[in-house]
């Protein structure tokens, strides 16, 4: 699959206006996303550092995926998420919960894009591979 520019929009645009989640786009992040998902008002930052679409729409759609997760109430509270961004020690059930809030947001953001006829290709599921092996790797130390 060859994304472009093109692909990406398509998702930036569903996302604002069908999901009605706001996103900010940064150019003096690199590869680093955030959610605001569990506030009202859900919005995702994400930063715009090169033109590698694959990793841009994957990453977008990931961060859509935990707001999507809030919503459906499955999502994890904000109480633990913080507790992990912060990187303090886990609980066995809290690195549990955030394994299975990070699995879920990129389920759910995966789901949008097929459902939105933009393809999940072997180097997006590489890519969330490796961003949830970083997570296990972070939830073990936290919560050894």
């Amino acid at each position: 699959m060859k994304y472009s520019k093109r692909h990406y929009e398509k998702l930036l645009s569903i996302t604002k206006n069908v999901y009605g989640v706001k996103v900010k786009e940064r150019k003096d992040l690199w590869l680093i996303s955030s959610s605001n998902c569990w506030a009202g008002n859900q919005s995702i930052e994400l930063g715009i550092y090169a033109e590698c679409w694959y990793e841009l729409i994957a990453v977008l759609a990931h961060e859509l995926g935990h707001c999507l997760s809030v919503r459906s109430g499955k999502a994890i509270s904000m109480a633990t998420y913080m507790i992990y961004i912060h990187e303090v020690p886990l609980s066995k059930r809290e690195a549990k919960l955030i394994l299975e809030e990070e699995r879920r947001a990129w389920r759910l953001g995966f789901k949008v894009l097929r459902d939105n006829d933009i393809e999940v290709d072997g180097r997006m599921l590489k890519f969330r591979n490796a961003r949830m092996r970083g997570h296990a790797k972070t939830v073990k130390r936290l919560s050894a």
